[in-house]
């Protein structure tokens, strides 16, 4: 539980009310303030997603009430290692759809043995997918390993919601994907997606079970969200 300390709370939703909640993404810092709802459009003005800056005490129960009892997959950040406790975590809503966020859209995917969130900077009808995190859905998600590469640490939960599994019947991309710079890197074709998407993955129980405790804050985020 996080309850002893107090989170600083960024979100992208696919609404203008910043509710309907597609990523948020959690960290350890200072946050004080009251919250912002800043509604960003694409470059031809039309509307692209919302962003909203906020406070919260209880991580677990927040991310359970802001995806609405959806099932989400929640990457756990470390510094080096995974010892101990980590508050810094990014969630996205694992529905299989794609989902735009920050400047660009995402879906969540299983296939080939692995879990993965895929990244497009140019829409859902993207030929320019990247693969931002993977894991092997088998021995890395939802059994606490720790997994690293060059540049982060993390471990990965996928949390079953009250709502249908995720699944996708689409066709996922099929081009040369770019490489990502602020995430583990690409590999350098995009796979085709399985129709039951994480629908065979164990889910997890032991987080988010309780009541949210949102306290509010009045900065707006700026620039783009680092990963």
């Amino acid at each position: 539980m996080t309850k002893d300390r107090t989170l600083s709370l960024s979100t992208y939703s696919e609404d203008t009310e910043c509710s309907n909640v597609v990523y948020a993404r959690i960290d350890n810092v200072p946050c004080t303030d009251t919250s912002v709802c800043s509604v960003h459009n694409d470059d031809d003005g039309s509307f692209h997603d919302t962003e909203m800056t906020a406070c919260i005490t209880d991580r677990e129960a927040y991310l359970q009430s802001a995806f609405n009892d959806a099932p989400y997959l929640t990457i756990e950040l470390y510094p080096t290692d995974c010892l101990g406790k980590s508050y810094n975590t990014r969630s996205f809503l694992a529905d299989g759809a794609c989902h735009p966020y920050a400047h660009s859209h995402f879906k969540v995917v299983q296939v080939n043995g692995s879990t993965s969130v895929w990244s497009a900077d140019s829409g859902c009808q993207s030929n320019d997918w990247y693969e931002e995190w993977t894991v092997l859905s088998a021995t890395e998600l939802n059994t606490e390993a720790c997994v690293s590469d060059d540049t982060n640490t993390w471990k990965v939960y996928y949390v079953e919601g009250k709502s249908s599994k995720c699944t996708d019947t689409t066709t996922s991309p099929s081009a040369t994907v770019a490489t990502s710079t602020a995430e583990p890197a690409a590999t350098t074709t995009a796979p085709t997606a399985d129709a039951s998407l994480l629908a065979s993955s164990p889910a997890i129980s032991r987080f988010y079970s309780t009541p949210a405790t949102v306290l509010l804050i009045n900065v707006a985020l700026v620039g783009v969200m680092a990963s």
